[in-house]
């Protein structure tokens, strides 16, 4: 049983919850979206405001809330969450039942290098696991996984062991 069917399991087995991605932010996890967009703090309204978007808030929680956002024949799951690493794990976790192909995380750094601006975009190489919620998703919390570095598959594809080093 991998990681994530470990997860599914103990989600059916103490939570009334069938789909989390529905159940949570109210977005259908058969529809295949262009991409689901994972923003913590950022609202779509700011991101896509250049765009003139249809954007529906599907489900609003305390601390989350669920969109679709459609512009230029384009259609965007958009999950709002707050910040840190744990809420946004959580969040990509909710992805696993779904049709969802392409996540574009949406989210803010400071201090990186001195001609970089707001606005710019960045492209990681490499991401470091250093927020120690990421640590639960190896099957054994070890120390060496802290500070690891994660490249992302060139294929595009989900590696069961990559973390999104987000905090």
């Amino acid at each position: 049983m991998t990681l994530y069917e470990k997860f599914k399991s103990s989600l059916h087995k103490y939570n009334a919850c069938d789909n989390l991605l529905k159940d949570i932010y109210g977005l259908d996890p058969d529809f295949e979206y262009d991409a689901v967009i994972v923003a913590p703090s950022w609202n779509p309204e700011i991101i896509f405001s250049a765009y003139n978007p249809v954007v529906r808030v599907e489900k609003k929680g305390p601390y989350y809330c669920g969109y679709t956002v459609e512009f230029e024949g384009k259609s965007f799951g958009y999950i709002q969450v707050a910040a840190g690493a744990a809420n946004t794990i959580d969040s990509c976790l909710t992805l696993g039942g779904s049709k969802c192909k392409k996540v574009i995380f949406i989210g803010a750094a400071g201090a990186l290098k001195a001609d970089i601006k707001l606005g710019d975009i960045i492209m990681p190489k490499y991401s470091i696991a250093g927020d120690g919620g990421s640590l639960y998703l190896y099957e054994k919390i070890a120390v060496e996984n802290f500070r690891k570095k994660i490249y992302p598959d060139a294929r595009n594809k989900f590696i069961p062991e990559l973390v999104l080093g987000l905090g």
